[in-house]
């Protein structure tokens, strides 16, 4: 027991460093992708005569687009080494997901010919963190997004409805897409962290997810339905 004690110390002190290291990391890259948006800025007008310009740009691109996926890690890496306490209030669920809708359609990541829907009540008022579950949506719709493209198969969909369960009213939030689904023998481990199939990425959007979840007291579930995956 003693010895267990200590390696979980261990394990928590490695956390915090690792904790510390990335977030001392976004001061560099905030610097390299607004020195890249500063570069990119001043070839726009002269890319399309001068080569050099437009080769200037291409490698400027690829700097923001790297800079931004290394941001959006060490984010991801925060929220879960170092989660946020709650903040519950009322908020309108759907106004937030047809934001956060919006926001991820605006991505670079996100795929060409995206089309994303929404199917919730009007003024359906939830009791939670507004900040989290608009992370949680936006990491669900990137998944969803990221299968949609493999198979062509559109729109992605997010719905939401109020239900009853164990005499107590709760809101149900499905994102729902016509991807190939995620195979049996993994899906015990798709919340796991640093465990992804997708290459280039850290493996702890999902993780998150679940840690938000269970920060709020509630569940998430993975649900093959023949046609769709929620």
């Amino acid at each position: 027991m003693e010895r267990q004690m200590r390696a979980a110390e261990q394990m928590a002190a490695v956390g915090e460093l690792s904790a510390a290291v990335a977030h001392d990391f976004r001061n560099p890259i905030a610097a390299i992708a607004g020195s890249a948006q500063l570069l990119k800025n001043v070839h726009i007008e002269d890319s399309n005569t001068d080569p050099a310009n437009r080769a200037n740009r291409h490698l400027t691109e690829i700097i923001l687009r790297e800079t931004g996926r290394m941001e959006k890690t060490i984010t991801d890496f925060l929220h879960f080494a170092r989660p946020a306490d709650i903040n519950p209030e009322w908020f309108d669920l759907k106004k937030l997901a047809e934001e956060t809708v919006l926001e991820i359609k605006n991505r670079e990541s996100c795929p060409l010919g995206a089309t994303i829907e929404t199917d919730i009540p009007d003024h359906l008022d939830c009791w939670a963190d507004q900040q989290l579950v608009q992370t949680v949506l936006a990491h669900l719709l990137e998944n969803s997004c990221a299968a949609a493209a493999k198979t062509g198969a559109w729109p992605v969909l997010v719905r939401a409805q109020e239900e009853q369960t164990d005499d107590q009213n709760c809101i149900c939030i499905a994102v729902i897409d016509q991807g190939a689904g995620i195979a049996k023998n993994i899906r015990e481990m798709i919340f796991t962290p640093f465990f992804s199939t997708k290459a280039n990425c850290a493996g702890l959007g999902l993780a998150v997810v679940k840690q938000t979840v269970d920060q709020h007291d509630g569940t998430i579930n993975i649900l093959d339905t023949g046609k769709a995956v929620q």
